[in-house]
């Protein structure tokens, strides 16, 4: 359940970033109206944090839908399948 929630955090930061390609605005503008400064401000901040949002939101719909997600970067990734753990006794360790 928690997991669609990452989901639309994701969706909600990616179409900032398509909102926002248009102008590009990543500074904040020096001498301008209070408004064009908040604006700007807005735009500069909004940008930069969606890149650490998009990051975590990504890894957050990774763990959440494990099941679907991790066949699909296993063939990504094109890592064989990990062996089952295996472990053996020791009989001269002391307990």
């Amino acid at each position: 359940m928690f997991g669609w929630f990452d989901v639309a955090m994701l969706g909600l930061a990616i179409t900032g970033l398509v909102l926002w390609w248009p102008r590009r605005i990543v500074t904040v503008g020096r001498g301008l109206s209070a408004k064009r400064t908040i604006f700007d401000l807005h735009n500069a901040l909004g940008f930069y944090s969606s890149i650490v949002l998009v990051a975590i939101t990504a890894s957050g719909v990774l763990i959440a839908f494990e099941r679907t997600t991790d066949p699909i970067v296993r063939t990504l990734n094109a890592a064989p399948e990990p062996p089952p753990p295996h472990s053996t006794p020791n009989r001269d360790a002391t307990p």
